[in-house]
């Protein structure tokens, strides 16, 4: 959601019960890289450095006050808030718990160095043992400058921090083969590799670090396309022109006084007064009110819901870029929706938040865990629909689009030459008889899953 006060800024509201709506930039690191609110006091952070602290911002190691500190020397209080977050991650992977090493150490690099040791030695890892700097080394998480020196007794920085402990998750989590997998496939036709991710479009409890071979995907891709550039500020001002009823008309006028009345209130914990909620088209109050129930105490306190992280990943790692939709075309098909449509939409909306249900759980157990036979059967994407408003919506979510994102795949397996890319669209446009995958295997190419059904832990 775009708040339309903001300019050339481009913001997100990120809810969260009992805290209302959260303001911030983008993404933090994605902020970095494009120089979003350098001008606010943030410091220049080390190109080198971004994919990293992209991680470390998936992992709620990395928040926007950092920003201005990110050269400083590290705090203990930040290193305590790190270091939690570290031990909460690595619990995760259900490794026995052991004794916990907590050596009183200092804010060196090697101080900080052997804080994260004492807390993945808390659990039974393999390979921890010995000295911790050289342990640190053969997980990567300290590499040193050019000469091999680990400047030991240097004051640590924030930044050096938060690359180690995101360094340390990473390579705990790859050398169990875990993480969030989501759905993968891998399309091939002559020197051409086209990586298909479907995301899910809510940060949930717990949901990163990714899977290696996630990761990686991006890291091997030349191109990455996604629904929209979440970059472009001007797109986001274009779907503003459909999220908000011109003048003289207003949300009211579209709803039954009832369902009006329940809106207003529903969003008013989040911090949209009537006069504002008022100005909101229907199809953008069903979204946010569907939003809203997804989200519990669970969901991340940063902005990296899948798609916006592999956007985040792929611009700090210097990838291009492209789109196969548009700000503006979402927004003309949700605001073209019979009124009808849009009005059932707030209904659902208000339906899910008053039960308390969003996405099913066992719709994201079965995307997190690469599930995609559990995925399929949850979602039904296949099912007949019972209503002309349901079907107008099937229409408008996947039909033409689900089409559009077909013909990108198909020109750019096609195309001379050798290259690689991965497109990352809602996982719903991947699945089904008329999704991406299917149609791609009708028209002759091979396209092969990644995981198999169930096998994540």
């Amino acid at each position: 959601m775009f708040d339309k006060g903001k300019g050339e800024e481009i913001y997100c509201i990120h809810l969260k019960k009992e805290r209302g709506p959260m303001k911030k930039p983008l993404s933090v690191a994605l902020s970095m890289v494009l120089g979003l609110g350098l001008s606010t006091g943030a410091q220049a952070v080390s190109p080198w450095a971004l994919d990293g602290l992209c991680e470390a911002e998936s992992l709620d190691f990395l928040t926007v006050e950092d920003m201005a500190v990110m050269e400083d020397a590290l705090t203990p209080e930040k290193l305590a808030l790190i270091l939690a977050q570290v031990e909460g991650k690595l619990a995760l992977l259900g490794e026995a718990p052991r004794t916990p090493l907590d050596r009183e150490g200092d804010l060196t690099r090697k101080g900080v160095l052997t804080a994260l040791y004492d807390r993945a030695a808390g659990f039974s890892f393999e390979g921890l043992e010995g000295d911790p700097v050289a342990c640190m080394a053969r997980l990567g998480v300290i590499q040193g400058d050019e000469t091999g020196d680990y400047a030991l007794e240097r004051t640590c920085t924030l930044q050096e921090a938060l690359l180690f402990s995101q360094r340390l998750v990473l390579a705990l989590y790859d050398g169990r083969d875990a993480g969030s997998r989501g759905l993968l496939w891998k399309a091939e036709h002559g020197d051409n590799t086209l990586y298909l991710f479907g995301s899910y479009h809510v940060d949930k409890g717990n949901l990163y670090p990714f899977h290696q071979s996630v990761r990686e995907a991006i890291l091997d891709s030349q191109t990455v396309c996604f629904e929209i550039d979440f970059g472009d500020a001007e797109g986001a001002r274009e779907l503003l022109t459909y999220s908000y009823y011109p003048e003289g008309d207003c949300l009211k006028n579209h709803l039954e006084e009832a369902d009006y009345e329940a809106v207003v209130e529903a969003l008013a914990p989040i911090g949209l007064d009537e006069a504002t909620v008022n100005t909101m088209q229907a199809w953008m109050v069903g979204t946010t009110l569907e939003q809203l129930a997804s989200v519990d105490n669970s969901t991340g306190t940063s902005n990296m819901a899948t798609d916006l992280y592999l956007y985040t990943k792929t611009v700090t790692n210097g990838k291009l870029v492209d789109q196969v939709e548009s700000h503006g075309y979402q927004g003309a098909l949700l605001s073209g929706l019979s009124e009808e449509t849009q009005a059932q939409m707030v209904k659902d909306g208000l339906t899910l938040l008053k039960e308390g249900k969003g996405q099913p759980e066992q719709v994201f157990a079965a995307w997190q865990s690469g599930d995609l036979e559990g995925f399929e059967q949850e979602v039904k994407k296949d099912k007949p629909v019972e209503t002309p408003e349901e079907q107008e919506m099937m229409d408008a979510l996947f039909g033409e689009r689900d089409q559009n994102m077909t013909a990108w795949c198909e020109t750019f397996l096609s195309q001379e030459g050798e290259h690689t890319a991965t497109m990352v669209v809602g996982a719903g446009h991947m699945i089904g008889k008329t999704g991406v995958v299917e149609n791609l295997r009708g028209a002759g190419y091979s396209v092969t899953p990644l995981f198999r059904s169930g096998e994540a832990r």
